[in-house]
């Protein structure tokens, strides 16, 4: 049982024992029951020291900035000031939520030629509104929503489509919410399509819907195709785009440097963050610290804490970590693999 305390706690392999036992030697009640209680009290711990990290973090949010302090910074991301701009980069801070994820490169695709069953407009060419870049400029399937309302384009050449943004006219719109399949061919406008995944019409005027996909490859046809729903009522459109790009560009994030009041040799780091696009730790999503003001950048092994935190998000920590001696702090986060991983809180903490 101690055995399997002992290796199956990540964050308890740092404790010690005051014990050794081995084998062929009478293990006393004792000392195996002190051994027991040091473990014990070492795990306890660990989740008291990082529920008072995770706990700084909430008071970042509830704060609206960065906390700090003895030997210990926090930031919840409500805003940037806990941000080292100059030194990070492809980020976007969602200050409304509290988080800081990977930025996203996209590129709209204009078609050369479509098929689709919106072909009524009540003033210009109905086709060319829906990817004419202006969502007042509506189109409609002159039938209403039907089980065969689509829009196909011919984008000339092949083309990877990441995502599709749909929002419906700002008069009229969809009198019922609607599920299209995301399809692409390399035969025509109109044969050979096999769905790369759906995305939602929602009912009403002006309604926004974007989607990001996952890479279903290079293709020169692409459209929406109605897939379920209830098949009746309005069925206009304001805009229908494609476009290429990079759902997540690799992220690097640097906190602002800390001035602690003595030399520092070792770091560690908590964060908060969001698992839908299951990153692997130390691979798609990585750590480092320094206590050097960045003269010297020390990688610092996560492993995972939790998976059930606040609002179902995931906590990771990194071991005690040995950095270059000095008096400034700072921790490092990075993504990669195009994985789209918000962070929601960090804490740093440095002795």
């Amino acid at each position: 049982m101690l055995a399997m305390t002992f290796g199956g706690n990540a964050v308890a392999q740092n404790c010690s024992i005051p014990n050794n036992l081995a084998n062929g030697t009478n293990a006393d009640a004792t000392q195996v029951m002190a051994n027991f209680n040091a473990l014990v009290g070492c795990v306890n711990g660990d989740t008291a020291r990082q529920n008072a990290l995770l706990d700084r973090i909430y008071l970042s949010k509830t704060y609206g900035g960065y906390r700090r302090v003895i030997n210990a910074f926090a930031d919840g991301y409500k805003a940037g000031d806990g941000i080292d701009s100059a030194n990070s980069t492809n980020y976007t801070l969602n200050s409304a939520v509290g988080n800081v994820a990977p930025s996203s490169s996209f590129v709209v695709q204009a078609p050369s030629t479509v098929d689709t069953s919106f072909t009524f407009a009540s003033g210009g060419a109905a086709q060319a509104q829906l990817y004419d870049g202006n969502d007042a400029t509506p189109a409609a399937d002159g039938n209403g929503l039907t089980t065969n309302t689509h829009a196909a384009y011919d984008f000339g050449t092949p083309k990877e489509i990441r995502r599709v943004r749909v929002i419906t006219a700002p008069s009229s719109g969809f009198s019922n919410t609607a599920v299209f399949n995301i399809q692409y061919s390399d035969t025509s406008l109109t044969a050979g399509m096999t769905t790369a995944d759906t995305i939602t019409v929602n009912a009403g005027t002006a309604q926004l819907t974007v989607k990001d996909i996952a890479s279903a490859g290079a293709h020169r046809y692409w459209r929406i195709m109605y897939a379920s729903g209830t098949a009746s009522g309005n069925a206009w459109l304001g805009e229908l785009s494609f476009f290429t790009g990079i759902p997540a560009n690799p992220m690097t994030l640097v906190t602002s440097a800390q001035t602690a009041d003595g030399a520092l040799s070792n770091a560690r780091v908590l964060m908060e963050y969001d698992n839908s696009a299951f990153p692997t730790l130390n691979t798609d999503l990585t750590a480092e610290v320094t206590c050097d003001n960045g003269a010297h950048w020390a990688t610092a092994t996560l492993s995972s804490v939790s998976t059930h935190a606040q609002s179902n998000h995931y906590v990771a920590e990194t071991a005690d970590t040995t950095c270059f001696a000095g008096t400034v702090f700072a921790a490092r986060i990075k993504t990669f693999n195009a994985k789209n991983i918000p962070i929601y809180g960090m804490s740093l903490s440095v002795h």
